[in-house]
């Protein structure tokens, strides 16, 4: 499957999700959830590096960075423990 969207800068982008995955977008950026271990975030800059974060919540800094849609996170990998029943 393929999530197709359009980026802060309004450009139409894709990311290949794979089996198991779930897709979305949040202020233009690419979520992808999967099933892990242990909960953790992994934030990728437009600069090509990445932010990992244990746990399932952003700092404030980087939640205002999301939140102002300048494009310096250009996706979210988040990794969860369980499926709600």
């Amino acid at each position: 499957a393929t999530l197709r969207y359009f980026d802060t800068a309004g450009a139409s982008q894709a990311v290949a999700l794979e089996a198991g995955e779930l897709g979305f977008t949040y202020c233009q950026v690419p979520v992808v959830m999967a099933l892990a271990d242990s909960p953790s975030i992994t934030l990728h800059t437009a600069e090509g590096a990445t932010e990992a974060v244990m746990g399932s919540r952003l700092s404030a800094e980087q939640s205002e960075a999301l939140f102002k849609k300048a494009g310096h996170y250009v996706r979210i990998d988040v990794h969860v423990t369980k499926v709600m029943d």
